[in-house]
């Protein structure tokens, strides 16, 4: 029988730690909207038919006024919206996940007369193959001509309005901290 005479043992001490999840989510109201307008040719009063040029020239110089011309547009599309400053909210809300798993891990080690020390992992927890704040950003809406607001398209329109969705950011990340 062998032993080992030099007291102690052969494994290496695992770190105690904790891991937990953090979360942070913001909703922001989009600065900028994408849509699909469908334009057709027409005949005027005069009985004069006006050409698909002509309809988009004039389509353009209308946009420019915040008028259109209603026997130009046949339907419009809200296809999505989004924000100009997207990118730096997104950031915004990912540190704040980050800095909730560390909060977090502080009151749950202090539950058990722990400290918490230095990160040893932050992983982005992701859903499938799009990110988790995009999934609902985009909406699909039409608008028939007859269901636009005065104010946004000319006079003569209903007075339903297209509803814009507020864009909702959520971040987790999975945290693992040392336990001093």
């Amino acid at each position: 029988m062998l032993i080992s005479s030099c007291g102690g043992n052969n494994f290496p001490e695992i770190p105690k730690k904790i891991m937990v999840t953090g979360s942070s989510e913001m909703e922001i109201t989009p600065d900028e909207i994408y849509m699909n307008f469908t334009i057709q040719e027409y005949k005027n009063k005069a009985g004069k038919k006006v050409t698909i040029q002509e309809v988009t020239t004039q389509f353009l110089g209308l946009c420019k006024k915040s008028g259109l011309d209603r026997n130009a547009v046949e339907n419009f599309y809200l296809v999505r919206t989004s924000h100009s400053q997207l990118e730096k909210l997104r950031r915004k809300v990912k540190e704040n996940a980050v800095k909730a798993s560390k909060t977090k891990a502080i009151y749950l080690a202090k539950a058990v007369g722990e400290e918490v020390g230095s990160a040893l992992l932050i992983e982005e927890i992701t859903e499938g193959d799009v990110d988790s704040d995009q999934r609902k950003v985009y909406k699909y809406k039409e608008f028939n001509s007859n269901t636009v607001t005065s104010g946004s398209l000319g006079s003569g329109y209903s007075s339903v309005s297209p509803s814009l969705d507020k864009i909702k950011i959520r971040f987790e990340v999975k945290a693992e901290y040392e336990l001093d």
